[in-house]
């Protein structure tokens, strides 16, 4: 255990840093992208003259100018769309996680655009001490991905799946890097909302749950 959070801290401390994402196309950026797609299927919208229609959903949905909202669906359009995004971002998440002594046990990396809320999805073939990685693979998918909003993790060993558990992109703030091998599992599991758990682990929500777990 000592060899594993000696690694551990230099993860945070040395390793450069890794280039995420696209970084012109933000979460919110995306948000509104997927919701102007939603808004252009109406029929009240489609009732409208075509020349007005990004004008009309920029006021009434995001209280901006159509100039602006036409800047942000450019913008989207030119990082390649939801699939394009889906690409480049499920690239910098791998390039990202590889960076960690346990990176070639991930077996799956998916980041799902189909709409504004995007989820990465993560699979992996967990080794000693489940905390621990756990809150690596979430921190640094956060970072690499600035359009996701939730990431899901699974843990599995043997073929057999162990710990399921999501959490808020933005709460990997909270993780201190250097403090991952002290503080994953008394603090910073209980950022996770667990679905599915045959590992003893304590600390997470479980699903459907405000509480913190004892």
């Amino acid at each position: 255990m000592r060899l594993l959070r000696t690694w551990i801290v230099s993860i945070g401390l040395f390793l450069p840093a890794i280039a995420g994402a696209e970084p012109s196309v933000s979460r919110d950026d995306f948000k509104k992208y997927m919701e102007t797609q939603l808004a252009l299927q109406d029929p009240r919208v489609l009732k409208m003259p075509e020349n007005i229609r990004i004008d009309r959903i920029a006021a009434v949905n995001f209280k901006m100018k159509g100039s602006q909202l036409q800047a942000i669906l450019d913008r989207v359009e030119a990082a390649g769309g939801p699939a394009g995004l889906a690409r480049s971002n499920e690239k910098a998440v791998r390039e990202a996680l590889q960076t960690l002594p346990f990176g070639k046990e991930v077996r799956e990396v998916r980041v799902d655009t189909s709409s504004g809320h995007v989820v990465t999805y993560i699979k992996w073939e967990v080794g000693e001490d489940l905390p621990v990685e756990a809150v690596w693979l979430a921190t640094k998918a956060a970072s690499a991905s600035p359009i996701t909003s939730t990431i899901h993790l699974t843990a599995f060993k043997d073929g057999e799946e162990l710990w399921i558990a999501k959490l808020s992109a933005d709460r990997t703030k909270h993780v201190r890097e250097d403090r991952i091998g002290d503080w994953a599992r008394t603090r910073y599991l209980r950022l996770f909302e667990v679905d599915h758990d045959v590992t003893a682990q304590k600390g997470g929500r479980a699903s459907g749950s405000e509480q913190l777990a004892p």
